[in-house]
């Protein structure tokens, strides 16, 4: 969590991996409520952009540290 702040601390090789799209995150996180038994059906076109906005976000931070 939060890796572009610890990642200068670490001194082992490092392999990121985060999922965009879990369970968890987007209505813990995202504080969205939209999925359902499929995922992310339920989702209106501005939460989707939300969601895929938080992709982005994440994956630039990672590029920018790593």
């Amino acid at each position: 969590m939060f890796a572009e702040y610890v990642y200068a601390f670490i001194k082992v090789p490092q392999f990121a991996i985060q999922s965009p799209y879990d369970a968890w995150s987007i209505p813990s996180i995202l504080g969205l409520n939209c999925q359902d038994a499929e995922f992310l059906a339920a989702c209106d076109n501005d939460q989707l952009k939300y969601i895929e906005d938080y992709h982005s976000n994440t994956s630039a931070v990672l590029k920018a540290i790593g």
